[in-house]
């Protein structure tokens, strides 16, 4: 899995979830999905969708949504890797589900760090685990990368078609057209190949990486469970201080209230909110002595 990440930018372990916690975790997802649309609070994400496609739907907040969930923050795969790649005291980012509906379109080619400054290839900032919750084919709406984009200076010729060319260097003329074939022949670096995987698998994705979720052009549903860890000094997308309920801030173990950048409250501990370090005067209000004048 390391080799795989270092050397193309994702990685995909195979049996990470059995068939019994696959079809525990699907059906909280289904179930949750489902409510949230009934009660009309479901996010049905129709954006870049094609007239006639059925909308995504989103599923914001999973740890806030059933143990199910906690339950995937304690995969021995998030402590073997993350530290690995993030540095100690990576939180995270955010955790969702996203349910691909039949369709003919994707969503854009991007990368998850193209909006945080400064945008690197040098680094990543963010590390995605899917959860697939079901068998994801290329048909099915497999996630679309460009293997070994993360560390090469690429992009794709046309960021709104999931299998467009990538192209070498960013000096590519805006006037570029797809007829011109000896541009094309001299910085085509290869198209996007789909991140397919059997239910139980778990894709890991380097925020560098060029990607799009795939085409669903199949009758089924693509429920996947999309898990994002971040460096300690990169922002939450998701406030769990502010979002999580009392009852599931009660229940966290001190191992997940770090993860989810929550206080600590361990014994003899007044609970700090720094994310890294627990350094005396932290939890210290307004207080002043008098200072020797000697």
């Amino acid at each position: 899995l390391k080799y795989d990440l270092t050397r193309w930018g994702y990685a995909i372990c195979a049996n990470a979830l059995s068939a019994e916690q696959v079809q525990i975790v699907r059906t909280a997802v289904e179930e949750q999905a489902e409510a949230e649309r009934l009660v009309g609070v479901g996010h049905l994400d129709g954006s870049h969708k094609k007239v006639g496609d059925q909308p995504n739907q989103r599923v914001w907040n999973l740890p806030n949504k059933g143990d199910e969930f906690l339950d995937l923050l304690n995969h021995p795969l998030i402590d073997a890797i993350m530290p690995w790649f993030l540095g100690s005291n990576f939180s995270l980012f955010t955790m969702s589900a996203n349910i691909a509906r039949p369709g003919t379109s994707g969503i854009y080619m991007h990368r998850d760090q193209m909006v945080m400054a400064p945008d690197t290839t040098a680094h990543a900032y963010v590390l995605n685990t899917m959860w697939y919750l079901t068998d994801v084919s290329e048909e099915k709406g497999a996630t679309r990368v460009y293997p070994g984009s993360h560390v090469q200076n690429v992009l794709p010729v046309d960021i709104n078609h999931i299998v467009s060319p990538i192209l070498s260097g960013v000096s590519v003329p805006y006037e570029y057209e797809a007829g011109d074939k000896r541009l094309m022949n001299m910085l085509q670096k290869g198209t996007s190949i789909p991140a397919a995987a059997p239910a139980g698998s778990c894709v890991l994705l380097d925020s560098r990486t060029w990607h799009s979720t795939g085409i669903n052009t199949t009758k089924e549903t693509r429920p996947v469970i999309l898990q994002s860890f971040c460096r300690f000094f990169v922002r939450q997308i998701e406030n769990y201080q502010a979002i999580l309920s009392e009852e599931v801030k009660a229940k966290l173990s001190e191992r997940q209230r770090a993860l989810l950048g929550l206080p600590s409250f361990k014994p003899g501990d007044k609970g700090h909110g720094f994310a890294m370090y627990n350094w005396p005067g932290i939890n210290v209000g307004r207080i002043r002595a008098a200072v020797s004048k000697e």
